[in-house]
């Protein structure tokens, strides 16, 4: 069976659960949902943005625009559907070894 890819709602993105709806929270908060600690490089990298640009959004020197956000879930959406996809391949592997 095929999974299909279905973006996360408004709900169920890490911005959404984060406890502050403010621009520079939800940032971090999708940045160390999808890259850990370290995350401000390579968000800016996949977003093909100046590492600069993305520290002056959290500092609150300037906003970003409402499509950061937008290609921020679907990324966060394509990383859990491959960490889903990963896990199967795993588990298929563990029941034939066994």
């Amino acid at each position: 069976m095929k999974a299909t890819a279905k973006l996360p709602s408004a709900t169920e993105t890490p911005a959404a659960k984060a406890n502050s709806s403010s621009p520079p929270d939800r940032l971090q908060s999708f940045g160390q949902s999808l890259y850990g600690e370290h995350w401000l490089k390579p968000m800016s990298r996949d977003l093909k943005i100046r590492p600069d640009t993305v520290a002056k959004w959290m500092s609150g020197k300037r906003q970003a625009d409402q499509v950061i956000f937008e290609a921020l879930a679907i990324l966060f959406a394509y990383h859990k559907k491959a960490v889903v996809k990963a896990s199967e391949i795993l588990d298929r592997n563990r029941k034939k070894a066994d």
